[in-house]
C-alpha cells in the first residue's frame, strides 16, 4: 500500500457517516487481508513520524495534560483528521489553534483529537477474515523481527518543559494563548507531574509525589487516571500498544 492510497482509505473513513474508526475497519475487511499488514505496517510509519516533542507539548496543552498513551492517542487523532491536517500539523504544531474542535473546546481540554480506536482498526478488519484478532499481532510481529542493519535512534527533536510557560509561550504562542492562565499557568490542569518513558507499574492509589525512580522527563496524564498501571513500552509499533493495553473491541 503506497502512502497515496493509505490517506485515501483514511479520507473515506473520515467522510464515512460511521464513526471512524467503525469506517476504517469496514473498508479494510472489504480488502484482502494481506492488506490489512501493509496499512498497519504504513499506519505505523506515519505515526511515527510525528512522535516528536513539540507534538507532545501541544497535545500537552490541548489535552490539559498529556501521559505516553495519550500521546500515542492523539498521534491516532492527528492521522484521522485526513492527510491535510496531518501535514499541516507536522510541519506546524502550532496550527492546531486553528481545529475546530480545538478553538471550540478552549479554554477547556479537547476530546476530538485523542482517538484510541483508530489504533486498532487494522486489527479489527483483520478479525472479520479470521475470527482471530490476536492473530494479526502475532503475524505483525513476526515481520517486526530486527533488521540485519541496526536502525537508527529515532530524533524527537529538542525536548523542553512544558510547564514552563515562558517556553510553551515560545514554541507554541497561538496554542498557548488559548489554553495558558497567566496567573496559574495552565487554566485547566490535571497533574503538573513528569513520568518517564519506562515500563514500571504505578503503586494504586499513590499520590503523585510518590518516590519512584523515573529515568527522563515525560507527560502526565492525559487519558489515564493515578494507578493506571505501567507507561507504554518506549517502541510506539502496534505490538507493543497491543500487549501494553491488551486486544480493544472495535465493532
Amino acid at each position: 500500500m503506497d502512502i497515496d492510497d493509505f490517506w485515501q482509505v483514511i479520507e473515506a473513513a473520515r467522510t464515512s457517516t460511521a464513526p471512524t474508526h467503525k469506517a476504517l475497519a469496514d473498508l479494510l475487511a472489504a480488502r484482502p487481508a494481506e492488506e490489512t499488514f501493509a496499512f498497519q505496517e504504513r499506519f505505523d510509519a506515519v505515526h511515527g513520524a510525528v512522535d516528536r516533542w513539540d507534538l507532545w507539548a501541544a497535545a500537552y496543552l490541548i489535552g490539559g495534560g498529556c501521559s505516553d498513551d495519550g500521546f500515542i492517542d492523539f498521534r491516532a487523532g492527528l492521522i484521522a483528521q485526513g492527510r491535510a491536517w496531518y501535514q499541516r500539523a507536522a510541519l506546524h504544531p502550532d496550527d492546531l489553534a486553528d481545529h475546530p474542535a480545538v478553538r471550540l473546546a478552549a479554554p477547556d481540554p479537547s476530546e476530538e483529537l485523542f482517538y484510541e480506536e483508530i489504533n486498532y482498526a487494522a486489527a479489527a478488519a483483520f478479525a472479520r477474515h479470521t475470527g482471530d484478532r490476536d492473530a494479526f499481532y502475532t503475524e505483525l510481529a513476526r515481520r517486526e523481527t530486527a533488521p540485519s542493519q541496526e536502525e537508527p535512534e529515532h530524533d524527537m527533536g529538542e525536548d523542553f518543559d512544558f510547564d514552563d510557560p515562558a517556553r510553551m509561550r515560545q514554541r507554541l504562542p497561538r496554542l498557548a494563548a488559548l489554553y495558558l492562565d497567566d496567573e496559574t499557568h495552565r487554566t485547566r490542569r490535571l497533574w503538573p507531574v513528569r513520568w518517564g518513558r519506562a515500563q514500571y507499574l504505578r503503586p494504586p492509589n499513590s499520590p503523585p509525589s510518590a518516590a519512584l525512580s523515573l529515568p527522563s522527563p515525560s507527560r502526565w496524564p492525559c487519558n489515564g487516571a493515578p494507578g493506571a498501571g505501567p507507561v507504554a513500552p518506549s517502541r510506539y509499533s502496534a505490538t507493543a500498544l497491543h500487549r501494553h493495553r491488551g486486544t480493544a473491541a472495535v465493532t
